[in-house]
Parts: C-alpha cells; structure tokens; sequence
C-alpha cells in the first residue's frame, strides 16, 4: 500500500513538472511570438534608464520580467524598420537615458542609416541632456513640452576624493601607481585631490567632447559656434529657451507629436503604435534581411573584468564581468564550424587580479583558428583595453573612452579604525610578514616595497603586451601608455586602435579579416536560453538564506575585497555630462 502511494506520489510530481514546462513553454511562446504590423505603423524607440550592451537573456517577456531594450535591439529594429515597407516612419522617444558618448554616437549612426529609407525620424524629448540631444539631432524634427527638463548647459565632470572620509573612519590608505596619468578611480581612492598629469588628462577629454558636442550641434542645426557657446553659458535647463535658440523644433507634448505623425503619414484615425520591445521579435527574414550561410559571433563583454562568474563588486559598487562566461562564448564561437570570425564587443571600464589576462590570453589561442575583432563601445580602458589589445583589429568609436594602460592599487591600514571600534587584535604568526596583507598594521618600507613591485610587474607586463599587439616599439608605447586615457578618436590617431566606428564597422572589418564577403547571419554565444533563464529564476526563488549560507557571502565578499586589494583594480570610468 505505501509502495502504491509513493508510486502515486512520484506520477503527480512528474506530471506537475511537465505542466510547469509545458506553461512556461506556453508563456514564452506567447510573450516572445512576432508581432501582427499593420501598414502606415509608427515604430517608438523609448530611450530611458540603463541601455545595456545586449539583452543576452532570451526570454524577453511574460512573468519572468521584459528585457530592457539594448544597443543589440535598437540596431536591429532600426535596420528593420528601414527594409519593412508596414513601418512609415520612427519616432525617437528621449527620457534621460543612461548611456556614454559612445553609445549615443552609435545611435546617432544607426538613425543616420535609417533616414536613408526617406522615412521621417521624429525625436520627442520628455527630458534630456546634450548626450540624449546628440541622438535627437540624427532625426528630422525635435519636439518637446516647453516645461520640459533639457540640460543644455555645457559639460562638467566631477571626481569626489574618498581618503578625508576614510580618515574620520580610522582607516589610512596607502596608494601606489605606475603610469602618471593613473588614475581618476586611483586618486578617487588614494588622493585628497587630482594631481596634475590626471587634471590634465580629465581637461583634454573635456575638450575633446566639447568640440564634437558644438560641432555636431553647430552643424546639424545650422547654427554659429559662438552663438551656441554663449547660449549654453546662459545655464538653460527649461526646453522653452531650447526652443527659441532653435536647438528644438517646436514645443509639442506627446499627444501634440502624435496628431503630428498622423498629418504627416496622412493617418485619419488612430495612430498605428508599435513599441520597440514588441518589434525585436519580428524575424529579420520577414523583412528581407536574412544572413548568409557564413556566421560571426558576436561575444560581449559589460562590466570590470574580474576572474571568475562575475557578480555584484562590493568595492566598486557596480556590477563585473567575470571571466569565465566570455571564455565559455568564445570557446562555442571556435566549436562552431559555420562560425568564421568573432567580434568581440567591450564596454569594460577596467579590472583587476587575473581576469583581464584570463580573457586576454583566451582571445590569443581563439585567433589561432578565426578572426577577432574588438569593438569599443563607451568604456574599453584598462581592463577593457587588456582585453581588446589582442584582436586582428580594434574598432572604436571617436569617444570612446579607451586606453588607460597603467596600474594602481590601495592598501589599507585599519589600525585606527579598530581603535575606534575598541577592538583589540592578537596576531600569532610563523614569518617576519606572515601578517602583511592582514591590514591590521601599515606596511613597512620592506612590504611597502614588495607591493610596489607587484604592481610594478603588472604594469610593466601590461605595456610590454600592448606594444607586441599592437606592433609598435615599447619606449613608443611606454609614453602613449602612462596610465592616460583617450577618446576614441585620439586612440586611433596614437596607434591604439585601427578604425572608427560602431558595431557595423567592426562586423564588416571581421568578415574583410575571415575572407567573407555577401550577408552574414549573426549570433550571440553567450545568450541564455528561455530554459536556462528560467531553471536560473527558481534558483534564486529558492536561494538559501540560512546562517550558513549568510556566512558563505560574507566570506565571498571578502576575498573579492581581498583580490582587489592586492592584485590592484581600476574601473577607469569618467563621467562627463
């Protein structure tokens, strides 16, 4: 009798595990099926919040959360939009996205290929900055709320210095780098203030940027540069001051823009929406872009690059790129025999301990058998430049923010943090430093030393790799490197990188490197599947939050802190806005 109701009881949980496939099977095809386009459709590209690189997770919708909309998905519903004779026109739709000078550059560049159907491009600002204003000025009108939030008052960016705080707290820092220019991150960490060389660098990124903002402006809207620089001075934030300067069109709230769509594509009745995140899944075959029989991988990389899964980075306060998900990609892209050549797209401001050399060595037995080429989005700097140095070509866009070959890292002394605490520590050791990376104590001058050495090593390690990739003589590389940044378009002046350009550019120089020529079919080998996304949420759902497990982050979190402290780390991330 138990026998039979064990044998009951196992029937019911398979049955129970099928159904729960079947509906999550069921969901998926229902939340990800392409849409029905009906003719004289309008495509809405909301650009708000973070736009990531690429939406690897496959399942894009339904109860398990929609994917933001990408970079990888505004390229392709533009290129779409363009070939499919259902969509007349693309209305850009600005709310303070979050995105580098890189990225809205790309965009721009992907809207300037669109506009070449002869389809209108309507830009609508519901609150903007000059990055987000540079998109909009690729499209044929601009509109916005008179009262809307337009920053257009010139560029700034700001550095706020840790060690005053971490003084108050107890805690000392000892700073070393090699690289003059090294680092904006390092002095946040290791300095009161900027020193000289790194105001310097910060100052010709400034300029750089505010030049292709006045140009583009000045030249798009057919306006006098003077003219233009004295209106940004005047501070104007409201779109109204926007809109008498001529920088916005006409003042026209999203109701307003829609009636002007409707007059426009001659639309008697409602307007035919369709939203971006519905679009991506009309296949590119539907519209008459299908890829050839040849296929490039495109493999991502988004986030400081560190050795391992990746995760959460406590000391940085942002998420990294672990290691080991681009090897695995990489490794599908040689496995796979209709795959020729591989572009390998950076957004990495930096990264620490082995994971940059990891990926960097990975990319060097990858191009043994196909084709690497490096495509720079915002970020490729330090750790992103390690990792895109040994491609067969480096494309990146003119700001791009890139190079940063240098090294630093921060030692901690929490002696007077622990006498704040009133805690006392006992340390027994065998080793006149066995206790040295304890942080309990400064460094001597001996160990003070020996740390110095280590980030000596790997700098030295760093620009002897740079200048064997990059074919150029080491003392020549020794003085482009200096831990300084560059914009993209300096970079490739400078010998950092071969070409300019976005995604397109870096997909057409793979297919040039791997002897393809026609269409390519392209593909993503780190995308998770709608089955591994979804054993990945009842994983979570089901994460242990006993004691134990607590005691397990916290030592994780340790020896991510541990790593960074002493194998040295550097997100090279500048903001400008």
């Amino acid at each position: 009798m138990a026998r039979t109701g064990l044998k009951i009881a196992g029937v019911i949980v398979i049955l129970a595990g099928l159904m729960l496939v079947a509906t999550a099977g069921a969901l998926y095809w229902l939340f990800t099926k392409a849409p029905a386009i009906e003719d004289k459709s309008v495509l809405v590209v909301k650009l708000c919040g973070e736009v990531p690189e690429c939406g690897t997770d496959m399942l894009r919708g339904g109860p398990f959360g929609k994917a933001p909309v990408s970079m990888w998905d505004i390229r392709d519903v533009l290129q779409k939009a363009a070939a499919d004779s259902r969509i007349a026109a693309v209305w850009i739709w600005i709310d303070y996205p979050v995105i580098g000078w890189a990225k809205a550059e790309e965009i721009s560049e992907y809207l300037d290929e669109f506009r070449k159907s002869k389809k209108p491009a309507v830009a609508y600002l519901n609150a903007a900055d000059e990055r987000s204003y540079m998109i909009a000025l690729s499209c044929d009108s601009i509109f916005a709320p008179a009262e809307a939030f337009v920053e257009m008052n010139g560029l700034a960016t700001q550095v706020t210095h840790l060690p005053g705080l971490l003084e108050k707290l107890g805690i000392k820092v000892q700073f070393e780098r090699f690289g003059k220019y090294k680092s904006v991150s390092g002095e946040k960490y290791g300095r009161k203030e900027l020193t000289e060389p790194v105001r310097e660098m910060i100052n010709s990124l400034l300029d750089g940027e505010f030049d292709v903002l006045l140009s583009r402006i000045c030249d798009r809207r057919r306006m006098q540069r003077d003219r233009l620089i004295e209106f940004l001075d005047q501070g104007n934030f409201w779109a109204r001051y926007s809109i008498a300067a001529g920088l916005v069109d006409a003042d026209k709230d999203e109701i307003a823009v829609e009636d002007y769509l409707k007059q426009k594509l001659g639309v008697e009745e409602k307007l035919n929406i369709v939203q971006a995140e519905s679009y991506r899944e009309v296949p590119r075959e539907d519209v008459g872009l299908g890829g050839g029989a040849n296929r490039i991988a495109v493999v991502y990389s988004a986030g400081m690059v560190m050795q391992g899964g990746g995760g959460f980075n406590p000391v940085f306060w942002e998420t990294e790129q672990g290691s080991d998900p681009v090897v695995k990609a990489l490794q599908k892209c040689v496995d796979d025999e209709s795959t020729k050549a591989i572009v390998f797209r950076v957004d990495s401001p930096g990264g620490g301990g082995f994971g940059p050399e990891i990926i960097c060595n990975k990319i060097v037995e990858v191009q043994k058998k196909k084709p690497v080429v490096a495509s720079m989005s915002d970020y490729a700097a330090s750790g992103g430049y390690w990792i895109s140095m040994p491609a067969r070509k480096i494309v990146a866009q003119p700001s791009t923010i890139t190079g940063s070959i240098g090294v630093w890292g921060i030692f901690p002394d929490f002696t007077g943090f622990n006498e704040k605490l009133g805690l006392t520590i006992d340390v027994l050791k065998r080793g006149s430093r066995a206790d040295m990376l304890l942080a309990n104590r400064p460094l001597d001058e001996g160990e003070r030393e020996l740390f110095r050495k280590g980030i000596l090593d790997m700098y030295n390690s760093f620009v002897d790799g740079a200048a064997r990739f990059r074919k150029m003589p080491r003392e020549k590389m020794e003085e482009i490197a200096q831990g300084r940044s560059w914009l993209g378009r300096q970079a490739k002046d400078n010998g950092l990188v071969d070409a300019l350009g976005g995604l397109d550019v870096a997909i057409d120089v793979a297919k040039k490197e791997a002897g393809i020529e026609g269409p390519v079919d392209l593909w993503l080998p780190g995308a998770k599947s709608w089955y591994e996304n979804l054993a990945e949420k009842f994983s979570l759902a089901g994460r242990e939050t006993s004691l134990a497990a607590i005691g397990e982050e916290v030592q994780e979190l340790e020896r991510r802190i541990n790593a960074v402290r002493i194998y040295a780390a550097d997100p090279q991330r500048i903001e400008i806005r």
